[in-house]
């Protein structure tokens, strides 16, 4: 299928995670820090029907991850016009067509964090007012938040921006993926119980995202092409 946003990664070794869409061509992002979007990857080809990435020395210890704008993903490019909360918040508008479950947004232009906003943060309830950082182990937390997404949940036509610099500046160029649960994806929470436990989703997952948003644990990655459920599961982590 025709990939518009990737993650491709060395897992054989300690490379960055990189981090590329069609939007943006051949400039990447790297979840595990903060750089900006100014760098270009050679091989960040988006002209095929089928795949992505045309790097001659990729080989067979490199793994990507690769979603599709539509159903469950939007991505939304834009430039900041610093509105903030006390003049009502940015609405951005997204294609989504159902309210997204969960955003990342980072700045292309400018180092920063990766900001994470979830549906179930603080327990579902005002999850506006807290943030994950996909490049931190940091847990949830809600200081000096409310210029992120204004104190505001997104709806299924609009994501809601404060002035925060991250996210919003008059001088920013920011990129947002925006994530919902389909018959394919789930977007959800679960209680850890300190034992072998099992998670409903409705269908046989190949890729999976977990972070401990109660403490300081790092998000970890699973999936069925290096090994998942095989008694020898190799976890790679986001934010490192």
């Amino acid at each position: 299928f025709p990939v518009d946003f990737a993650i491709a990664k060395y897992y054989n070794g300690s490379d960055n995670h990189l981090v590329g869409f069609r939007k943006t061509g051949r400039k990447y992002l790297i979840t595990n820090d903060t750089s900006d979007g100014s760098n270009n990857a050679t091989g960040f080809s988006w002209d095929s029907n089928k795949g992505w990435n045309n790097h001659g020395s990729y080989n067979s210890q490199y793994i990507s991850w690769m979603w599709k704008r539509g159903k469950g993903l939007d991505i939304v490019a834009f430039d900041g016009n610093s509105i903030g909360k006390n003049d009502g918040g940015r609405y951005m508008p997204h294609n989504l067509s159902q309210t997204p479950e969960m955003i990342w947004l980072k700045r292309r232009n400018s180092s920063g964090n990766w900001y994470v906003w979830h549906k179930d943060l603080n327990g579902g309830s005002n999850s506006g007012e807290y943030y994950l950082r996909v490049n931190s182990a940091d847990g949830e937390d809600s200081s000096g938040s409310s210029e992120l997404w204004a104190d505001a949940t997104p709806t299924a036509t609009h994501f809601v921006l404060g002035s925060d610099t991250h996210v919003n500046s008059s001088s920013g160029s920011y990129i947002a993926m925006l994530f919902a649960s389909t018959d394919v994806s789930k977007v959800g929470v679960y209680t850890g119980n300190g034992s072998s436990q099992t998670i409903t989703i409705g269908f046989q997952p190949r890729f999976l995202i977990v972070k401990n948003i109660s403490g300081n644990v790092n998000w970890y990655v699973l999936d069925t092409t290096r090994g998942w459920g095989s008694g020898d599961d190799k976890v790679l982590k986001l934010n490192e």
